[in-house]
C-alpha cells in the first residue's frame, strides 16, 4: 500500500492540473509560482484550445499564454512577457468566448508599449499610456488588479501626475467598496444569526419558536426558498401535534410583534447605515466619473521599418512581383497595400511584430509610373505609412515620318488580320455548333469558372491555419469550386507553405471504406511526386491511416523546400451524417496530432450534423464555415454572356430574364443557356431573344424543378 501511495505521489501531473495550479497562483499574486506551473503546462501541451479535454469527456478553456504574459509582466521580465503575448495571439486566445481575455491581452499590450519601446523612438510621448488600466477599472471593475498595474508602472514613471491621480482614485474606490461590503455583511450577519436560531429551535422541536423565527426571517430576507420550505414543514409539524389553524395564526401575530420590536431596536442603526450606504454609492459614482475623465497619454507607433522587394516581370504588360518585409518594435494590428491610391490588399496581423507580405504574381499596373503605399496600424490604431515608386520604362520612340507611316501601315495590317481571324473563328464556331455551357457535371474548365474569384482568394488566405466547411443548397457549385481549388492550390507562390491538394469524393462511400478512400486519394495525389508506400491493409482502420498519413507528411517535409500543407478537399461530406460518432471523432483526431500543422481540410456539403450524442459537437467551432450563395447580378451576367461573346449575342432583356428565372444559381444558368444555344442553332440563328428564353424555360421547367427538389 505504501509503495502504491508513493507511485501516486510521484506520478507526473497532467497539463490541466499544472494549468489550474498556475492560474490559482496567478490570482493569489504568486507570480514566480504561476510562471513555473504555466511553463510546465505549455511544455506538456503547447497549443491553446477552448475545448481542451480533462477527466474523460470534461472540456475546459485552456488559454495559458496570456496568463504567462501577465505573470512575466508583473516580474518585470518584459522580453518574456512580449514573447508569451505574441504566442497568445498566434494561438487565437484573443478570440476566446470570454471577452475579458481579449481585454486583458490589450491591457498587457498597452503596458508593454510603455516599457518595451525606447523613449527616443516614441513620437509625441509625454507620459505613460494609462488608458488600458482605466479600461480594466471602469469596464470590468477590477480595482485591486488595476492597483497592481499602477504600482508596476510607477516604478518607471514615479512623478507622472496622471498616474499618481489614478492611484489615488483607485485606492479610494477600493476603500469605499470595502466599506460598502462591510455594510452589507452586517445585514447578512443579522440574517445568518436569525437563521441559526431558527434551525436550533427546529432541532430542539420548539416548533412555535422556530415558526416565529422563520416568519421573521422571511420578512427580512424575502423570496428565500429554503425559508419558505421551512415554514411549510413546521406548520405541518404543528398540525401533527394537534395545533389548530388559530394556534398557527397566533404564531404569525407573535412573529409580527417580534419583528416590530426588532425594527424599533435597529431603527436608528438602520437609518444611519442607509444614509452611509447612500453616501458611499455617491462617492463611488463620483470616483468613477473622475477616473473616466483622466487624460490617456497614448504614445504613437514607435519604429516601423518596411523593406520593399519589387521584381518586374513584363514591361509591356506592366506586371511585377510585389513583396515587402515589415518589422516593428510594437505589436501591429493590420497592414494594407494601396496602388495609385486604390486599396488592393489587406491583412489582419494582430499581435505580430513582424510580417512578410505574400508575393503577388502578375499584378497589373496602369501606368509607367505607379505609387505603391503600405499603411500599417498598431494595436492602438496608430498609423504608419511608407511608399515606393514602381517605374516601367517607356517604349522607345520612333523617329521620322517614314517610320510613323510604316508603323501605321503595320498596325492597320495587324488590325485587318485580327478582324479576319476573328470572323473566321466566329464562322467556324457557328459551323461546329459551339456550345460551351455545362450542366449536370462539375465545371473543370477554368475558362468556364465564373463568379467565385473573391471567395477563392479568401479561402486561399485562410488555409494557412484553418480548415473550412463550404455549405450551400444542392447544385450551387460546391463540387466545381473544389475542383477549381484543387487546380489553384499547387500554383500559389506562398512565402511559407507549399500546398498539396488531394480531392476526395465521398458520394456512395460506405463507413467501412472511409479511411481507405481517404488514403487512396492521398496516395494518388502524391504519386506524381514520387511518394509511395506499401499497399495498405484491408480493411484500413483509423489508427493505421493516421500512421500512414504521418509517413506521407514526413516524406513531403523531406521533399518540399517550404513547409508542406496537405489540403484534403472532401466533397459530399453529408454521407458522414450516417457514420458512427466514433468515425467522425477519429477523423477529427487527425487534425489534433503532432503533424496537424501540415494538414488542413476543406469540406463541402449541404449540411453536416453538428450535434452528437455523447460529446457535444465534434465539428463545431473546428471549421471556419463559408456559405456558397447564388451569384450576384454582375457574376450571373458574366456567366451568361462571356462564354459565347463574339459567337452568339444575347439581347439585354434576355439576360435580365435569365437572371430573374434562375435566381443567380449557376447550375440553372448553365442549364438554361445550354438549351438556349441548342435552340437557336436548330434555327440557324445567333441572337437570343426574350421569346427564346421563355420558350426554352417552358420546355425544361419540369426538369429544373426536379433538379432542385
Amino acid at each position: 500500500m505504501t509503495w502504491m501511495l508513493c507511485l501516486m505521489l510521484l506520478a507526473p501531473q497532467e497539463f490541466y492540473e499544472m494549468y489550474e495550479s498556475g492560474t490559482a497562483k496567478l490570482e493569489a499574486r504568486d507570480y514566480a509560482g504561476a510562471i513555473k506551473d504555466l511553463e510546465a503546462a505549455t511544455a506538456a501541451r503547447p497549443r491553446s484550445s477552448e475545448t481542451a479535454r480533462k477527466y474523460g469527456v470534461q472540456l475546459f478553456a485552456y488559454l495559458p499564454y496570456h496568463r504567462l504574459a501577465e505573470a512575466y509582466l508583473m516580474t518585470k521580465n518584459y522580453a518574456k512577457a512580449s514573447e508569451c503575448l505574441e504566442r497568445a495571439y498566434e494561438n487565437d486566445e484573443h478570440k476566446a468566448k470570454d471577452d475579458t481575455v481579449a481585454a486583458k491581452m490589450d491591457l498587457i499590450q498597452g503596458m508593454l508599449l510603455n516599457f518595451d519601446t525606447p523613449q527616443d523612438q516614441l513620437v509625441e510621448a509625454p507620459g505613460p499610456d494609462i488608458g488600458p488600466i482605466i479600461d480594466l477599472a471602469t469596464r470590468q471593475e477590477r480595482y485591486e488588479e488595476a492597483l497592481d498595474y499602477i504600482e508596476l508602472m510607477l516604478a518607471s514613471y514615479p512623478d507622472d501626475t496622471a498616474l499618481l491621480t489614478l492611484k489615488t482614485i483607485t485606492e479610494a474606490l477600493v476603500n469605499t467598496l470595502e466599506k460598502v461590503d462591510r455594510n452589507q455583511q452586517r445585514q447578512q450577519r443579522r440574517i445568518s444569526d436569525l437563521a441559526r436560531q431558527a434551525r436550533e429551535s427546529e432541532d430542539g422541536q420548539d416548533w412555535e419558536q422556530a415558526l416565529r423565527l422563520y416568519i421573521t426571517l422571511d420578512k427580512l430576507d424575502p423570496g428565500n426558498p429554503a425559508t419558505r420550505r421551512a415554514i411549510v414543514r413546521i406548520e405541518q409539524e404543528l398540525e401533527n401535534i394537534g395545533r389548530s389553524q388559530e394556534d398557527i395564526q397566533f404564531q404569525y401575530e407573535e412573529a409580527r410583534k417580534a419583528l416590530d420590536e426588532l425594527e424599533k431596536q435597529y431603527a436608528a442603526e438602520t437609518a444611519e447605515r442607509e444614509a452611509e450606504a447612500i453616501k458611499l454609492r455617491q462617492e463611488v459614482a463620483q470616483l468613477k466619473t473622475s477616473m473616466a475623465r483622466l487624460p490617456r497619454t497614448s504614445p504613437k507607433i514607435g519604429n516601423v521599418d518596411i523593406q520593399w522587394s519589387i521584381i518586374p516581370v513584363s514591361n509591356e504588360k506592366k506586371t511585377a512581383h510585389i513583396n515587402a518585409d515589415i518589422t516593428a518594435n510594437v505589436a501591429l494590428r493590420e497592414a494594407a497595400l494601396f496602388v495609385n491610391g486604390e486599396k488592393v490588399r489587406s491583412w489582419s496581423i494582430k499581435g505580430r511584430w513582424r510580417f512578410k507580405l505574400p508575393s503577388f504574381l502578375d499584378f497589373g499596373f496602369r501606368d509607367t509610373q505607379n505609387k505603391l503605399e503600405l499603411e500599417v496600424r498598431d494595436v492602438r490604431d496608430q498609423t504608419y505609412r511608407d511608399s515606393f515608386m514602381m517605374t516601367f520604362p517607356k517604349s522607345p520612340p520612333f523617329f521620322g515620318k517614314r517610320m510613323q507611316q510604316i508603323l501605321a501601315i503595320a498596325m492597320a495590317a495587324v488590325v485587318l488580320v485580327a478582324f479576319a481571324l476573328h470572323k473566321m473563328h466566329q464562322r467556324k464556331a457557328f459551323r461546329e455548333r459551339f456550345n460551351p455551357y455545362i450542366a449536370g457535371a462539375p465545371v473543370l474548365n477554368e475558362q468556364m469558372f465564373y463568379g467565385r474569384e473573391g471567395l477563392l482568394r479568401q479561402i486561399l488566405n485562410t488555409l494557412h491555419n484553418n480548415s473550412l466547411m463550404i455549405y450551400g443548397e444542392r447544385r450551387i457549385g460546391k463540387t466545381s469550386f473544389l475542383h477549381r481549388l484543387n487546380n489553384a492550390l499547387p500554383l500559389i507562390d506562398d512565402p511559407d507553405y507549399e500546398f498539396i491538394p488531394a480531392l476526395v469524393d465521398l458520394q456512395g462511400v460506405r463507413e467501412g471504406e472511409f479511411f481507405a478512400t481517404l488514403e487512396h486519394e492521398i496516395a494518388a495525389a502524391l504519386e506524381p511526386r514520387g511518394i509511395a508506400l506499401e499497399p495498405p491493409p484491408s480493411p484500413l482502420e483509423a489508427r493505421k491511416f493516421i500512421s500512414r498519413l504521418r509517413l506521407y507528411i514526413n516524406a513531403l517535409k523531406d521533399q518540399c523546400q517550404k513547409k508542406p500543407k496537405l489540403v484534403l478537399l472532401l466533397d459530399e461530406v453529408d454521407v458522414m451524417n450516417g457514420f458512427a460518432e466514433q468515425t467522425n471523432q477519429q477523423l477529427r483526431s487527425v487534425f489534433m496530432k503532432g503533424f496537424a500543422e501540415h494538414i488542413v481540410a476543406v469540406m463541402a456539403g449541404i449540411n453536416i450534423k453538428k450535434q452528437w450524442t455523447s460529446e457535444g459537437s465534434p465539428w463545431y467551432n473546428f471549421f471556419e464555415q463559408i456559405e456558397l450563395k447564388p451569384f450576384p447580378r454582375n457574376h450571373a451576367d458574366a456567366l451568361i454572356t462571356q462564354p459565347v461573346r463574339g459567337v452568339y449575342h444575347y439581347a439585354g432583356e434576355a439576360v435580365e430574364l435569365i437572371m430573374d428565372l434562375t435566381g443567380g444559381k449557376p447550375y440553372l444558368i448553365q442549364k438554361i443557356c445550354l438549351n438556349l444555344i441548342s435552340h437557336i442553332l436548330s434555327e440557324n440563328r445567333r441572337k437570343i431573344t426574350t421569346d427564346d428564353v421563355k420558350y426554352v424555360y417552358r420546355e425544361i421547367k419540369p426538369e429544373l424543378e426536379g433538379a432542385q427538389s
